[in-house]
């Protein structure tokens, strides 16, 4: 959609995940934490569902590597929340 130009596409998605993740804030704002994991993780989405099978199979790696490192990356990121 960027390469054709077409970047107002997004907007629905963008906004969708917006008001999702403030739904998960107290009182309907999510704290700076919450915004960027959602950042990182839904950034390493879309890479991993653009290009993630072929960079996954140039490093020798197994294809579920991008989604392992995301769920590793959200329990840490819980864990330094909840005080762990």
């Amino acid at each position: 959609m960027l390469v054709s130009g077409n970047e107002d596409a997004l907007d629905p998605i963008v906004e969708t995940i917006h008001e999702l993740v403030d739904d998960l804030g107290e009182e309907g704002h999510a704290d700076a934490a919450i915004h960027e994991n959602t950042f990182e993780l839904v950034l390493l989405a879309l890479g991993d569902a653009l290009m993630g099978r072929q960079l996954a199979g140039s490093l020798g790696l197994k294809r579920g590597t991008a989604r392992d490192l995301a769920e590793r990356r959200l329990a840490q990121s819980l864990e330094v929340r909840n005080g762990g």
